[in-house]
């Protein structure tokens, strides 16, 4: 579950406790060699980025009296140069400035973010989506959309306990991240006097819920069963979803979803969705799938 370029999965845990994991989760190691993988879950959900919020607010999220003067892209690399241009960031901000024009535009996503500080201190020295937050300023124009990608750093830095299924405290403090720094986001004031507008996007699967990180070789050398990675993606996605619903304006983006069945497990190499070179990050019809997704949830439009 590496989500960073940069970040290493936890290789000391793979070669010494990876087989009990297996044997807990019903699986059998495989280090499989060659190119691709074998087909996986064909088809899959999504399909051009049409997904529609689900959590928060239904899509549309934005009202049509919507006045909006900002858009503020937040998180990881997702939404920091990860992977193949153009960016999701660069498309919506495109689409949002034709829709309002004169649109500021705000930047502040940064490669290997978590959201932040964890008790084991893992992973270190990184970037926190909470000083982005804490960065920016409190008189933008307008009505404020904030895009966040975030999650798969804090993830992949607590792979084995979430595969293990012994992360729920570990869960339980990325519930507390989020909802303290959705909370400053929509503090009224916070960002300036229009209404703000959260779009968080949930953690995507490179294996198409397979688990056979070995066979597609991205990610660990080892293959676990899909009940253990879904389980785990399951778990901390259902914490991202919880808190964006908890949010006036706020909605979520299903990511996990738009792209499953456009892993490594797909075949055909035109319906892969992921970055060759890195693996882990989009390529351009993932970027753009990412942009067409979010702007569905933001209007209830297909571009």
């Amino acid at each position: 579950m590496r989500y960073e370029s940069g970040m290493k999965f936890i290789r000391s845990f793979l070669a010494i406790t990876v087989s009990t994991i297996l044997a807990g989760c019903g699986g059998t190691a495989s280090h499989v060699g060659g190119n691709g993988g074998s087909a996986g879950a064909g088809g899959g959900v999504g399909g051009g980025g049409d997904t529609g919020g689900t959590g928060g607010n239904a899509a549309p999220l934005l009202p049509a009296d919507a006045q909006i003067g900002t858009y503020i892209a937040l998180g990881d690399s997702i939404s920091d140069e990860g992977g193949t241009g153009p960016f999701f960031y660069d498309l919506l901000n495109a689409d949002l400035t034709a829709k309002y024009p004169g649109l500021t535009f705000v930047h502040a996503a940064q490669q290997g973010a978590i959201t932040d500080v964890y008790s084991d201190g893992q992973p270190a020295n990184v970037p926190l989506l909470k000083d982005q937050i804490t960065g920016l300023g409190n008189s933008y124009p307008g009505d404020i959309v904030v895009t966040i990608t975030i999650g798969g750093n804090d993830l992949n830095a607590h792979s084995f306990a979430a595969i293990s299924q012994t992360d729920a405290s570990l869960r339980a403090e990325l519930d507390a991240h989020l909802t303290a720094e959705l909370g400053e986001l929509t503090t009224a004031g916070r960002l300036g006097s229009g209404k703000v507008y959260i779009v968080l996007a949930n953690i995507y699967d490179f294996t198409d819920g397979q688990g056979d990180f070995a066979t597609v070789m991205c990610g660990p050398g080892v293959n676990i069963s899909s009940q253990a990675v879904n389980t785990g993606f399951g778990n901390w996605n259902a914490v991202l979803t919880t808190n964006i619903g908890k949010i006036a304006g706020g909605g979520l983006y299903d990511m996990h979803g738009d792209f499953m069945g456009h892993g490594y497990n797909n075949t055909d190499a035109t319906q892969v969705w992921y970055d060759s070179a890195s693996c882990i990050h989009p390529n351009t019809k993932g970027h753009d799938a990412i942009r067409r997704g979010i702007y569905k949830v933001l209007t209830g439009q297909s571009l």
